[in-house]
């Protein structure tokens, strides 16, 4: 029988030299794949803000959360909880990573790594 150990990589906290979030916003219903090593999260649902539609990286070399700056066409997905996400190619080529769904949506997406754009 394998064994294996769960890694805590983040635990979530926030410096308190901060200027800016160490860590997304604490959310439910939001979806998340893994692309060139790290693991990428789109959107999800705060009661403090509702739906949302932000993608954050997780850094698994720095060990540090990133919020990624969209292009500045600002086409992004609407704000959602409850979609799905994957990545087909896990290095971030051609790919990239595909969102679909959520909140009765039947819309699909695709965010492209390298260009930073929806």
């Amino acid at each position: 029988m394998d064994t294996g150990n769960w890694t805590l990589l983040h635990d979530g906290s926030t410096p308190a030299d901060a200027s800016s979030p160490a860590a997304p916003p604490p959310r439910v219903g939001h979806a998340a794949a893994a692309m060139r090593g790290d693991l990428w999260v789109f959107g999800g649902y705060d009661p403090s803000r509702g739906d949302s539609n932000d993608l954050w990286r997780f850094d698994r070399a720095e060990g540090k959360w990133h919020e990624v700056e969209i292009s500045e066409d600002g086409v992004a997905p609407a704000p959602r909880s409850g979609h799905s996400a994957f990545a087909p190619d896990p290095d971030g080529g051609v790919g990239g990573m595909f969102v679909f769904g959520g909140n009765l949506r039947n819309d699909a997406w695709r965010f492209d790594v390298d260009a930073g754009a929806w």
